[in-house]
């Protein structure tokens, strides 16, 4: 997909800048080239003398300099790098979209190609009477639809915040994605995703409960039991407490956790 290369412009915004209201053509111009190079440089413009130049349109290095000296207050240097605040909130927010839209359209691909019985109504058709070419096709599809799982279920992992159990996690990562796709009042509130999931894993990474170090759940509980359609509002309970709590009620249940209770 090719990435958007525009700067968005707000005309009333943008007239309404008291040192653009200031400003005659040239050095509006000027402003204008200079944006449009930091977007086209992904937000990191490294202009020498003669670049500048250039990019101003001007016929000698020095008119170049005189007439940057006029709008420079208007960018930030970062490490010799001239960078922009606009052009910069806009490549995270695209990049945020992109991301979104990647999830989505990756468990768009896991549901339309999930193994079922019968579509339609009717029975489907025994892989074992079909030919040589649709066979090898609906193996190559299974793969992919797996390769699919197993990318978003990264990105998920890597958000929730204990790291540890991890060839156990991812799996129990995919099952809660499909689990989500198949289930009926999954289906009905149609904001559930693999992105729902992820801002979900993120809440819940930034709460009590999920700063509470060892007391915080391992991933493969926590998504094997559901837990991220729990109510938010007991992730604000303290991590600690609320689990401590747990283990005294349902002594076992969190063993392996590596989660004690502290009696003295």
């Amino acid at each position: 997909m090719e990435v958007a290369c525009s700067v968005q412009w707000y005309g009333r915004e943008f007239l309404a800048d008291p040192d653009v209201l200031k400003w005659d053509v040239e050095r509006v111009g000027a402003y204008v080239l200079i944006l449009h190079h930091v977007r086209e440089s992904n937000g990191f413009s490294q202009l020498n003398d003669e670049e500048m130049r250039i990019v101003l349109r001007k016929k000698s290095i020095k008119k170049a300099q005189v007439l940057w000296s006029t709008i420079r207050h208007k960018f930030q240097l970062v490490n010799g790098c001239i960078t922009h605040k606009r052009v910069t909130e806009q490549l995270q927010a695209q990049a945020r979209h992109r991301f979104t839209k990647q999830l989505a359209g990756k468990v768009g691909a896991a549901k339309r190609w999930q193994t079922h019985d019968f579509t339609n109504g009717k029975p489907m058709a025994d892989p074992l009477v079909t030919d040589s070419s649709s066979t090898s096709t609906s193996t190559s599809t299974k793969r992919k639809h797996t390769k699919d799982i197993a990318q978003v279920s990264e990105v998920i992992y890597q958000a929730y915040p204990r790291k540890v159990g991890k060839r156990a996690a991812i799996p129990a990562i995919g099952r809660a994605i499909t689990r989500i796709g198949n289930d009926t009042e999954s289906q009905l509130e149609k904001h559930k995703s693999p992105a729902w999931l992820l801002a979900k894993v993120k809440k819940y990474a930034a709460s009590p409960a999920g700063q509470a170090g060892k007391f915080t759940p391992h991933p493969a509980t926590w998504f094997n039991e559901g837990r991220y359609d729990d109510d938010e509002k007991e992730w604000q309970v303290q991590g600690k407490e609320q689990l401590t709590s747990r283990i005294e009620a349902e002594p076992g249940k969190y063993d392996g956790l590596g989660v004690s209770v502290d009696n003295t």
